[in-house]
């Protein structure tokens, strides 16, 4: 499910050294939590205000620097800032620009400065994307080609994207929950939906459950989430999410968006936590989530089974995806 995203721009930057932006400037404006500040600094850097994005529960603000100043078009550099309209948490901050040696100078930054190490690198049609996980943020390094209207040939750009890891506790020491270690989120009590036993949280990290049923977690794709679930679950097949789908449900945007299914006196909720490729967010105001099955015949062959569903369209497990997106996974008991 993808949506065509127009930005025009209305306003052009004067000839600022924009070559002086850093990694450790990124990372460090982005640990103060405040988009007020981060916007303050990308002026001064020399970028200019272009547009702000609204989508289910995520805001995002579109910084430009370039003499021409189109999206994925000879730009020197896009900024995108991202934060949660509920609670105004800064939620990532991606930038992407045309410089193989910025690419490659921060990659190094990244690994020597905040000992970030590679967990997984993401091949598709449009590029590559190389996935580092540090003490509390997630580094996303990836390349594109993207077309240039005034060479009239495909050009590569790079990209990066910044994320908190959502169990780094990096504002308050503690989970949402108040849970301050790793056992507490290795373990689920489990509801049963329409004879299937359900974890009640998605999955955050490798092993570990999200701190809360509101709590999105992290996204994988496919291969990786068939191997994520905690000790005692697995990935769902797509009988099981049809059995899901197929139960009592509604939408809800309190306290985020997404749906809660009921059968009895039990409920659960999924929450919309949208989906990934090539390492941007897309689609935040649905919800995406695999089963362990792959389709084996017709036009879609190779392709997996999941369950996706927003305000308005009813949950449904025939959607098709490419085993490369990156989607949500709720576990079901072994």
């Amino acid at each position: 499910m993808r949506k065509k995203i127009l930005f025009i721009t209305l306003l052009v930057t004067t000839c600022v050294n924009a070559q002086n932006f850093t990694m450790n400037e990124l990372v460090n404006i982005f640990k103060t939590n405040s988009i007020e500040k981060t916007q303050e600094f990308l002026e001064k850097k020399g970028l200019t205000f272009m547009s702000v994005k609204k989508e289910g529960a995520y805001e995002t603000i579109i910084y430009g620097y370039s003499p021409l100043a189109h999206y994925n078009d000879r730009a020197t550099y896009f900024v995108n800032l991202s934060k949660k309209n509920y609670d105004g948490d800064f939620y990532s901050i991606g930038i992407q620009f045309h410089s193989r040696q910025k690419y490659n100078d921060w990659l190094n930054t990244v690994k020597n400065t905040y000992g970030a190490k590679w967990i997984e690198t993401k091949t598709d049609t449009d590029g590559i994307t190389n996935i580092y996980n540090g003490k509390t943020l997630e580094f996303y390094f990836g390349s594109q080609r993207n077309w240039d209207n005034k060479k009239g040939e495909y050009v590569t750009s790079y990209y990066v994207s910044l994320y908190w890891l959502s169990n780094s506790n990096a504002f308050s020491g503690t989970s949402d929950s108040g849970q301050n270690n790793k056992q507490s989120l290795t373990y689920d009590k489990g509801v049963i939906i329409n004879g299937v036993k359900w974890a009640t949280r998605n999955v955050d990290t490798h092993g570990i459950f999200a701190a809360t049923p509101q709590d999105k977690g992290m996204l994988y794709n496919w291969t990786t989430a068939n191997n994520v679930c905690p000790s005692g679950w697995r990935l769902p097949t797509r009988e099981e999410l049809n059995r899901l789908a197929n139960a009592e449900n509604e939408w809800t945007t309190t306290p985020v968006n997404g749906r809660i299914f009921n059968s009895g006196n039990h409920t659960l909720f999924l929450p919309a936590a949208g989906c990934r490729i090539n390492g941007i967010l897309r689609e935040s105001s649905y919800g995406f989530y695999w089963s362990s099955n792959v389709i084996n015949d017709g036009s879609f062959k190779g392709f997996t089974y999941s369950m996706q569903f927003n305000s308005s369209f009813a949950p449904s497990s025939n959607n098709e995806a490419h085993p490369e997106y990156m989607y949500s996974v709720r576990c079901v008991a072994k």
